[in-house]
């Protein structure tokens, strides 16, 4: 509605709606905050994604010479 130009304010629209324009306001803020937790958790879901693809292409032989490399700590790695 506010698109097409019929309401020019929020206030109007509540008013047109019957409800209080500060709950009109709040309403729209969460619609908002939905929207943006929406894009949020899509970027993050890209990120893991990326983030596994990368670690499924991992050579074999990479991930078995840094085992015999040892963790971090120092230690050698135990054959099991």
């Amino acid at each position: 509605m506010m698109k097409s130009g019929e309401f020019a304010t929020i206030t109007e629209l509540a008013e047109c709606e019957g409800i209080a324009s500060s709950y009109m306001t709040r309403v729209l803020r969460l619609t908002l905050a939905a929207w943006q937790h929406e894009w949020l958790a899509a970027k993050v879901n890209d990120f893991h994604r990326a983030f596994l693809n990368r670690v499924r292409d991992l050579d074999a032989d990479e991930w078995q010479k840094e085992r015999a490399a040892g963790d971090d700590t120092g230690q050698e790695a135990t054959e099991s």
